[in-house]
């Protein structure tokens, strides 16, 4: 596999977080590849460092020690500006709670990466209703959240995600606030960005029925990748556990 087919990966990622006198291994060799255009699923019970990888995959927080490279960049290398900067140019978060202020409009809220970078009103409003119509809720672009279901909330936090183009689009959790089918709801947008616009789309949860949907599946435990799945082929490959 070429790099050029990388979005992301990692390279031997470990991290660890200091409680008082305890430390916590959260990642403890993490090596894994996000190939662009695939839906991938991260997947493992809690406390299995699943969060903490796809944060690091997300540059909020550095890894204490191996490599994470978001197109190619060594995300450690960046000083605080630089990876602010990679966060809101090239990843595009979706977490669980939807995030989004109660005061601003969807069209408002959808852009507010956009105005955060410094993009003119005028080309801000104009892609933040083309990512509201992706999603579609190019009706809703004048609600308020309060005025809009927790599907419809959650798609105006995707379309915030997308409205700068981010090579990697990261949902942790996406489903986990809703019922069951607005859940399907989003998978399939999820999926649908992937296959009809070659998104790049890493996704965490802890449902393998919602993982299922997914183009290749890393199973965690214990701060590890130990599964390696392609849901459509059936074909899964065991990483040990302990080296």
């Amino acid at each position: 596999m070429q790099v050029s087919e990388l979005a992301a990966e990692t390279k031997q990622v470990t991290k660890s977080f200091v409680t008082g006198e305890v430390t916590v291994q959260a990642l403890r060799g993490v090596t894994c590849a996000i190939v662009a255009g695939e839906l991938t699923a991260i997947v493992g019970p809690s406390g299995c460092g699943k969060s903490t990888l796809l944060s690091l995959l997300g540059a909020i927080d550095t890894p204490t020690s191996g490599q994470v490279l978001v197109e190619g960049v060594d995300v450690a290398t960046l000083g605080d500006y630089e990876r602010t900067l990679l966060r809101r140019r090239k990843i595009g978060f979706v977490f669980q709670a939807y995030n989004l202020l109660p005061t601003l409009t969807a069209l408002e809220n959808a852009g507010l990466p956009l105005e955060l970078d410094g993009i003119s009103e005028a080309e801000a409003q104009q892609r933040s209703r083309e990512g509201l119509e992706q999603v579609g809720l190019g009706g809703r672009v004048d609600h308020l959240p309060s005025m809009l279901s927790g599907g419809e909330q959650q798609r105006v936090a995707v379309a915030r995600a997308l409205v700068t183009k981010p090579a990697l689009l990261l949902a942790d959790e996406p489903t986990g606030n809703l019922d069951t089918i607005g859940g399907q709801q989003i998978l399939r947008l999820l999926r649908d960005l992937v296959s009809d616009h070659g998104q790049t789309v890493v996704m965490v949860t802890h449902d393998n029925e919602i993982a299922a949907s997914a183009d290749r599946i890393l199973r965690m435990r214990d701060g590890l990748i130990v599964e390696e799945s392609r849901p459509a082929s059936e074909e899964a490959v065991k990483i040990a556990a302990a080296k």
